[in-house]
């Protein structure tokens, strides 16, 4: 960092979801510390790991499973179908537990920190129903930076806003915002120029509380309206004039050896089998009783680390197509 970035006030913010131990959020401490910079989290009490709430891609599902199982998963259960086929997750998705505020004060000293109560009104039926709830977090977490903005009378002249199960390189994140006196997001899919990834920004604190405000846009469009968090990024930043710099400064993310819950993955995955095989599940919403048969060894095969028998599965295929399956439901 050049002598002028060193004498600049910078706020990191961290909002949303904790799905590890401390450990992660010991790491981000620890770099705030190298740069000056002071910290804000606002969590959710409830720790956990990304479930069927929010999007259902591929890679969603890698994060709850591990990417084995996510891969053999039927492309018909991919997507806003995964919420229908399991309607409850609680006997797979781990319960990891609750944060405790005072501990957290104890081991992240000087940090602004709040813990938060889930809550129910912030749900939604479209396929990224979870967005509505990062966003509200990442409001809460600028309303506290906010705070003491006022309390202090000043304005930070750099924030970064992320995910606490991801680590940034914060250094590059400040050198980039310096150097270009754009908004840091995401590298994102050419392929997919009306959108932007959500998982982090780099901004001054005047962006960031228009980007925090988005939150207020998702709740106007609870219910209708809403295009999915990637387009509704995208829309803002052009509907709010702010220009943005595409960078990878992601050095650790929830696959990451530190930043992941390879132990919270595998127990997921054995829950899932175990429901697929006990038939905890909508078996027309999975496309068949027939159907959930034949992937029976595939998943089996895959959790224990084992070849499925081809021969079981071929001698089924006959019957799986002849069946007459409800169309998959998609979700607004």
């Amino acid at each position: 960092m050049t002598k002028a970035q060193r004498n600049q006030r910078i706020a990191v913010l961290v909002s949303g979801q904790v799905r590890s131990d401390e450990s992660d959020l010991r790491e981000i401490v620890k770099s705030c510390e190298e740069i000056g910079a002071d910290i804000f989290l606002s969590l959710w009490k409830k720790r956990g790991v990304k479930g069927f709430g929010g999007g259902q891609g591929l890679t969603q599902l890698a994060r709850v499973f591990g990417n084995e199982l996510a891969l053999v998963l039927p492309r018909y259960w991919i997507g806003s179908n995964m919420r229908k086929v399991f309607t409850d997750t609680r006997g797979i998705i781990p319960d990891l537990g609750e944060l405790n505020i005072e501990k957290l004060a104890t081991i992240l000293p000087g940090a602004h920190i709040a813990v938060l109560d889930d809550r129910e009104d912030l749900s939604t039926q479209y396929m990224d129903s979870n967005s509505l709830r990062m966003l509200y977090m990442i409001d809460h977490c600028n309303q506290m930076k906010q705070a003491k903005e006022a309390d202090q009378d000043f304005k930070y002249d750099i924030v970064v806003r992320h995910r606490p199960d991801i680590k940034l390189n914060y250094r590059r994140a400040i050198e980039v915002y310096s150097r270009s006196g754009k908004t840091v997001v995401p590298r994102s899919d050419d392929s997919k120029p009306h959108q932007l990834h959500d998982i982090f920004w780099v901004a001054s604190s005047a962006v960031d509380d228009t980007l925090s405000a988005l939150y207020g846009r998702a709740k106007q469009t609870q219910e209708s309206g809403w295009n999915g968090i990637h387009v509704e990024l995208k829309n803002w930043t052009v509907e709010n004039q702010i220009d943005v710099v595409k960078e990878n400064i992601v050095v650790a993310g929830i696959d990451a050896a530190s930043f992941s819950a390879v132990d919270t993955q595998r127990l997921s995955a054995t829950n899932f089998v175990d429901a697929v095989f006990k038939r905890k599940l909508d078996v027309e919403s999975a496309g068949g009783e027939l159907l959930c048969a034949t992937f029976e060894p595939v998943f089996s095969a895959v959790v224990g680390g084992t070849r499925p028998v081809s021969e079981q599965i071929e001698n089924i295929l006959p019957d799986i197509a002849a069946q007459k399956i409800r169309p998959k439901i998609m979700l607004n």
